[in-house]
């Protein structure tokens, strides 16, 4: 019982442990709450199809566009030339590295209203969340471009000033339209997105919404942001673990149970010769299963936390060891080890189970008596 009760701990932690490590490293790849009908495959013809389904799930709420560059080869990546770490990790949100827009977009991703971006946006100037990026009034990017063969690239600088962002950020900043075709590329429609700040989806309304969407076409998707993609699966698996942990204790403590009620069974006879009512002999047998159990459970789950922090603690301290900076230059928290206790499943086991135990053994005790003749 202890074994199992232990096996059940450790690995319960281990699997919280890791689930609350995801949900502390999790990335948002768009603004809280928001919705993002989205694809960088998408053709024309098909937007022109999804746009009006949108528009008949969510009348009257304005969409929020964004684009990515392309040329006859492809899209265009970028990679920013100054201000960039060099030993760091760095990831991208759902726009993409540099996303283009208009004066909606860059309020959807700062959540406020910058006139003074917004004016330089218009002007035909990119607004950079990273100030180290920008020199002399401009930002200096890599532009890629695959061939068959291999890439292509060319190094522009175009003018930008910068937006101040709190925290940081996994996207660089807002291109408008026009800078994608000055540079001879097209821009290409990639986002249809709901600001959280107009209206908010429920999880009903985004599957009325992705149904009829991706029957246009496979190749775009729906997504709410929610701050987090776990789902309940991992507590499944846990309530299953405990299932499996109380059968093994279960079988286990009906087993001890039995052999002590076995070498115990002259005492309780006498205790019906003296008067005792059957209940007593319930009594006893429920004392005598939930000492075996309220002693072995509890003891195995504390002891099987210590090598459930070993696996939290292997799990963790090699991502803390990452240096991740967001694409703003503003570095992410480091954690140390992550631990997550599954407390309503180690109580349930810890605490239910003796119980269960207890009130199995009164209604299946024997309160029969069998006279026996003592010899000397």
């Amino acid at each position: 019982m202890l074994a199992a009760a232990a096996a059940f701990s450790t690995v319960a932690v281990g699997i919280a442990s890791d689930r609350k490590a995801f949900e502390e490293y999790y990335r948002m790849l768009y603004p809280m709450g928001a919705t993002a009908v989205y694809g960088n495959d998408v053709t024309e013809e098909s937007w022109k199809k999804i746009r009006p389904i949108v528009e008949g799930v969510l009348p009257g709420v304005p969409l929020v566009k964004a684009y990515v560059p392309v040329d006859a080869d492809g899209m265009v990546s970028f990679q920013q030339m100054d201000g960039a770490c060099s030993r760091c990790m760095t990831s991208e949100s759902g726009f993409g590295y540099l996303p283009a827009g208009g004066p909606d977009l860059l309020r959807l991703l700062l959540g406020r209203t910058d006139r003074a971006a917004e004016t330089a946006l218009a002007e035909g100037k990119m607004v950079i969340f990273n100030p180290k990026a920008i020199r002399d009034g401009r930002i200096r990017l890599n532009l890629s471009t695959w061939t068959s063969d291999e890439p292509k690239e060319r190094i522009v600088a175009v003018p930008a000033v910068v937006a101040t962002v709190q925290g940081p950020f996994n996207v660089l900043g807002v291109m408008p339209v026009g800078a994608i075709t000055k540079e001879g590329f097209t821009a290409k429609l990639s986002h249809l997105v709901v600001d959280p700040a107009v209206a908010r989806l429920t999880r009903e309304q985004e599957q009325r919404l992705s149904g009829p969407v991706r029957a246009v076409t496979t190749k775009v998707a729906v997504r709410t942001e929610r701050g987090s993609r776990q789902d309940d699966r991992p507590d499944l698996i846990l309530w299953v673990m405990a299932a499996f942990a109380s059968v093994v204790v279960l079988g286990g403590t009906f087993t001890a149970a039995g052999l002590a009620a076995a070498d115990a069974r002259s005492d309780l006879d006498t205790l019906s010769a003296v008067g005792a009512r059957p209940g007593t002999r319930r009594l006893v047998a429920a004392g005598q299963a939930v000492f075996i159990a309220g002693l072995g459970v509890p003891l195995g789950l504390l002891i099987g936390l210590v090598p459930g922090l070993a696996l939290a603690s292997q799990a963790s301290l090699p991502r803390a060891a990452v240096y991740e900076v967001g694409l703003n230059g503003v570095p992410f928290e480091r954690m140390g080890v992550i631990l997550g206790v599954p407390w309503p499943e180690l109580l349930a086991v810890g605490i239910g189970l003796p119980l269960a135990v207890a009130l199995i053994a009164m209604a299946f005790a024997r309160t029969g008596t069998t006279l026996t003749r003592r010899m000397g």
